[in-house]
């Protein structure tokens, strides 16, 4: 039992990067494309996660203001 737990643990870890890789790629193309609100959109929730790159991808967009109201003291945060 202890070893299915285990399993199952590690397919959720495994499911859940996985999710945030193929939604941190979505948000780089949007942001090739520049649809900049659409992808503070996908960012915002990874970048909450705690995921370093989308922090640091939302974070230009506030320091540029793209998408979102320009805010230096934001893309601090």
């Amino acid at each position: 039992m202890k070893r299915y737990l285990i399993i199952i643990s590690y397919l959720f870890i495994v499911m859940t990067s996985f999710a945030q890789q193929f939604e941190l790629s979505r948000a780089k193309r949007l942001i090739q494309r520049q649809e900049y609100l659409e992808a503070a959109r996908v960012l915002r929730p990874l970048a909450e996660s705690g995921n370093a790159e989308a922090q640091h991808l939302a974070a230009g967009l506030f320091m540029e203001g793209k998408g979102v109201i320009k805010s230096p003291k934001q893309a601090e945060m």
